[in-house]
């Protein structure tokens, strides 16, 4: 192994032991989850068997390979034949409440940021985008193509970047 892909492990694995999990609370529930960032793999196992416009099986593969308890077990890791029982509990609750709990795992955001992301009119952020790229064939294509769940997606990160702009810096 040469000595730059050796130091790379060694920060990856660095990285990975000192990563602060993402504290989601679930007042619905009366539970914490929390979230370390997903790796490639994560994100493959979690793509793995959803079809590909399924938004509310895509957040609960997510939530199933991605929720655990403070001590890092995962919550939903559960035998082969409760997982359909989990799998429809988690489909029977509300939108807004999952949605809720992957905005803030993917970056913490506060509540009130994440309601109005929720509140957001998917089809008249469909439509502004739209007309921004409304000369770009491929990412007018898109625009029309993507749940609505990655819509809201990008407005996180939009509302993240405003956030990290707007705190003091040391300097």
């Amino acid at each position: 192994m040469s000595d730059t892909l050796a130091r790379i492990r060694a920060a990856h694995e660095a990285r990975k032991a000192s990563a602060e999990k993402t504290k989601v609370h679930v007042p619905e529930w009366g539970v914490d989850l929390y979230f370390a960032e997903p790796t490639l793999n994560d994100h493959e196992a979690i793509k793995r068997g959803v079809p590909k416009n399924d938004e509310a099986a895509m957040i609960v593969s997510g939530l199933m390979h991605l929720a655990m308890d403070k001590d890092g077990k995962r919550v939903f890791d559960v035998p082969l034949k409760e997982k359909p029982d989990t799998i429809a509990f988690l489909r029977d609750q509300p939108l807004e409440l999952m949605q809720r709990i992957v905005f803030e795992s993917a970056g913490g955001l506060p509540v009130s940021l994440v309601d109005e992301i929720v509140a957001a009119d998917a089809d008249a952020l469909r439509v502004a985008l739209a007309g921004a790229v409304a000369d770009q064939p491929t990412l007018s294509e898109a625009v029309q193509a993507v749940p609505d769940v990655v819509l809201q997606m990008a407005l996180t990160e939009i509302a993240k970047a405003h956030d990290e702009s707007q705190t003091p810096k040391n300097s």
